[in-house]
């Protein structure tokens, strides 16, 4: 008995190291220091989707954030994160009142194919929603969001770029 609960252990702390890497790196969306500016127009997502299935080689993960409010723009703020929860890069967005604007995985893995998962805030009315584009085709993926007073959290829990 004490062999099993030894080990549930051992597994839950296993479990909780991403998670506790994912809020640490949620936590430092506050800082835009080494964030690149990402000014992707929507023209961008609807090339990337034109693109015939045959000839579609590789496989990449559109973040897309629109701007419900009509005044004053909104800024979002994301950090991709490898599949072991560490950061792999930092990016932002401007968007106009009532706008749209994307960010692709490939904007936050500085280069490098990436599996895992992308975090984002704004101080805005900002609805997140995530496509991944693949050699098959498109597919919609979750997205999960909490509104909180002053900001919105959006998670996005799996992204690939390769």
């Amino acid at each position: 008995m004490r062999i099993t609960s030894v080990l549930a252990l051992t597994a839950l702390v296993a479990l909780a190291l991403p998670v506790e890497a994912q809020q640490a790196a949620a936590v430092n969306l506050k800082t835009l220091d080494d964030a690149v500016e990402i000014t992707r127009l929507p023209d961008e997502l609807t090339d990337a989707i034109r693109v015939p299935v045959p000839d579609r080689d590789s496989v990449n993960t559109a973040l897309v954030f629109t701007h419900f409010a009509r005044d004053g723009w909104a800024v979002v703020k994301c950090i991709g994160l490898n599949a072991d929860g560490e950061p792999v890069g930092r990016a932002y967005t401007r968007i106009p009142p009532a706008g749209l604007r994307i960010i692709f995985a490939s904007d936050l893995s500085n280069g490098v194919d990436v599996i895992g998962s992308v975090h984002c805030a704004s101080r805005k009315h900002v609805v997140g929603s995530g496509f991944l584009l693949a050699p098959g085709g498109v597919s919609d993926l979750p997205t999960q969001q909490r509104k909180r007073r002053h900001s919105v959290r959006m998670h996005f829990p799996v992204v690939a770029t390769y």
